[in-house]
C-alpha cells in the first residue's frame, strides 16, 4: 500500500515568500561580510554591534534581529568565512599533483595570513566563547571536523602512494591538529610582526617529520 504521505501534493512557497527569504539571506550574507571587515579594521577589543551595524548599513536592532546575540553573530560569521574555504579545501585533496604540494597548500589556508588575519581573530573569539556555550561548542567542534576530514584524505593519500609511511596516521594528524593551532596562536599574539610564510615552512617541516 502507498504511505499517504506520499500522495499529498508539494509544498509551495509563494513568490512573495520566497522573494522575502532571498532579500533576508543576502542581508544576513552583508552582516557577516560586515563582521569580517570590521574586525580586520579594528578587532575585538572595543567592536559593538553597532560598528558592524554601520558597516552594514543598518541599526544595531536590525542586526539582531537578523542574529539573537554578539555571539551568535560572532560564530556565524565564522561559519561563513569557513564556507569559503571549503571549495578550495576540496579542490586541493583532489587536485593532480604531488600531496606533498598539496600538503603545503592546505597548511597556507589553515593558518593565518598575519596577525590580524579576520578569521583567525574569529576562531580564538569563538573558542573563548565555547569554554562555556555546549551550543557554540558544537558548531566549533564540527568546523575543526571539516578540516580534520581533509587533513586524513591527504594522509592517507600520502601512505598510498607511498609519500608518507608513518605507522599510525590518526596519531599523526591529531599532533598536526594541535601543531597548527598552536602555531597559528604564536603567530597572532607574537608583538613583532612576523611573516606567515615562515611559519608555513615551520609547519611543513614538522607535518613531514611526523608523516615519513
Amino acid at each position: 500500500m502507498v504511505p499517504t504521505c506520499a500522495l499529498d501534493p508539494p509544498v509551495r512557497v509563494p513568490r512573495m515568500a520566497q522573494r522575502r527569504l532571498a532579500k533576508g539571506e543576502q542581508t544576513r550574507r552583508r552582516v557577516l561580510d560586515a563582521v569580517i571587515e570590521s574586525v580586520a579594521r579594528q578587532g575585538f577589543a572595543e567592536l559593538s554591534v553597532a560598528d558592524i551595524g554601520r558597516a552594514a548599513g543598518m541599526s544595531s536592532g536590525h542586526v539582531l534581529y537578523y542574529f539573537e546575540t554578539k555571539d551568535v553573530l560572532f560564530v556565524e560569521a565564522l561559519r561563513h568565512v569557513e564556507a569559503a574555504l571549503e571549495d578550495e579545501r576540496a579542490k586541493l585533496v583532489t587536485a593532480d599533483e604531488p600531496v606533498v604540494r598539496r600538503l603545503r597548500r592546505y597548511l597556507e589556508l589553515y593558518l593565518p595570513t598575519g596577525r590580524t588575519d579576520p578569521r583567525w581573530s574569529l576562531w580564538v573569539q569563538v573558542w573563548s566563547t565555547a569554554l562555556t556555550d555546549t551550543d557554540l561548542a558544537a558548531i566549533q567542534a564540527g568546523l575543526d571536523a571539516a578540516w580534520q576530514h581533509d587533513l586524513d584524505l591527504l594522509v592517507r593519500a600520502g601512505v598510498a602512494d607511498g609519500s608518507f609511511t608513518c605507522a599510525d596516521p590518526e596519531m599523526a594528524e591529531a599532533a598536526i591538529a594541535g601543531l597548527l593551532d598552536g602555531l597559528a596562536l604564536r603567530l597572532m599574539t607574537t608583538p613583532e610582526q612576523q611573516s606567515a610564510d615562515g611559519f608555513v615552512d615551520l609547519a611543513e617541516g614538522a607535518c613531514l617529520a611526523l608523516l615519513r
